[in-house]
């Protein structure tokens, strides 16, 4: 099952000629602007870098932080050390990127920039869940999902919801995380978004079968595919991959092998379209 926190670690990969002219127009303001234009030249430049070279953005990212601090600039500070932040999370470097995202925590509370602090709590959240502090990502959760409320930001609170219930599932408080996946879907399906609501159904579904409510985990699993296929996007494909995997393991356990066999080949057949590599593997090895 996976844990779908606010963001996921990226995979590196080549600039494209449109990508290379944005890096080179950002390279060049950066270098002829001294002033908060040019503190986030150098923030896009270090987000920008995250997908093609760590090393360079972390770069990008310092010469954003120095420039900010000499100017005084604190809304381009907090922006900054929390984009130096998450080079360190995607590198697993996970106790460099909590300490940039205090330095802008700091920073963001003297601003009164609560938004920005839910944000970072969020991102908090997702670090100290992989480094095992379950009870410090739960806090960090929970207290973006008040200040979420607070300001009514939806997508906000949906992503709050879900982190809670992923900390919960994780605790095997099931009871507790069903209850939160459950009020995230309810939001979901008021926005409707049919992709949204198809990775809130498969959540929900994955409880069901942790507590061993076969049935029930079997048609959240099948409601989850009728919402990623209208949703059609290749994201929404990848988690189809996951349902049809999911399904397989359900019919498993029923003792019912033709169906699971037919299920776990078309989620072959799915992986295999958008080279989901990790997911080919667990396929074949089901």
């Amino acid at each position: 099952m996976r844990i779908a926190f606010i963001f996921l670690l990226l995979t590196l990969s080549f600039p494209s000629n449109a990508q290379r002219h944005k890096l080179d127009s950002l390279k060049n303001i950066a270098r002829q602007h001294t002033d908060t234009i040019g503190v986030m030249a150098f923030a896009d430049l270090c987000f920008e870098y995250r997908f093609i070279h760590q090393d360079s953005a972390a770069l990008f990212g310092r010469q954003a932080i120095a420039l900010a601090k000499a100017i005084h600039y604190q809304k381009g500070l907090a922006q900054s050390y929390s984009d130096e932040g998450v080079v360190y999370y995607d590198k697993k470097e996970l106790l460099s990127a909590l300490a940039y995202w205090d330095s802008s925590m700091v920073v963001r509370k003297m601003e009164n920039d609560t938004y920005g602090q839910a944000n970072l709590n969020v991102k908090k959240g997702a670090a100290y869940f992989q480094l095992g502090q379950f009870d410090k990502s739960l806090t960090c959760q929970l207290e973006a999902l008040r200040i979420y409320e607070q300001l009514n930001i939806e997508i906000g609170i949906v992503q709050a919801l879900n982190n809670v219930a992923a900390v919960y599932e994780h605790q095997h408080q099931l009871d507790k995380a069903l209850a939160y996946y459950q009020r995230s879907l309810a939001i979901k399906e008021k926005m409707k978004d049919p992709y949204q609501i198809g990775v809130a159904l498969i959540n929900i579904g994955n409880i069901y079968l942790r507590k061993k409510q076969i049935n029930e985990a079997k048609s959240f699993q099948h409601k989850a595919m009728a919402a990623l296929q209208a949703a059609g996007t290749r994201a929404a494909s990848e988690y189809l991959g996951m349902v049809h995997n999911n399904l397989a393991d359900i019919y498993t356990q029923l003792s019912k092998y033709d169906s699971a066999l037919v299920n776990i080949k078309r989620a072959l057949e799915i992986r295999k379209s958008i080279n989901d590599y990790q997911g080919i593997v667990s396929s074949l090895n089901s």
